[in-house]
């Protein structure tokens, strides 16, 4: 299974976002977004939803 921070990446690099154009968009740091995108960091929930909102896709949890 392809992790959140996986995802952001992948939607992020074939928008052609830079991390900064993203961490501006969210008004965070571009470091933020390098930790969520390398899983070093644990979003809440509030921020993954504003991720995927900027992002334009819809955020869908998945309990297995």
């Amino acid at each position: 299974m392809t992790s959140f921070g996986e995802q952001v990446r992948k939607i992020r690099e074939k928008m052609k976002l830079s991390q900064i154009d993203l961490a501006l968009m969210l008004d965070t740091d571009q470091k933020q977004i390098s930790r969520i995108e390398q899983d070093k960091s644990n979003p809440t929930l509030k921020t993954m939803v504003r991720i995927s909102e900027a992002l334009g896709k819809k955020l869908i949890i998945q309990i297995k």
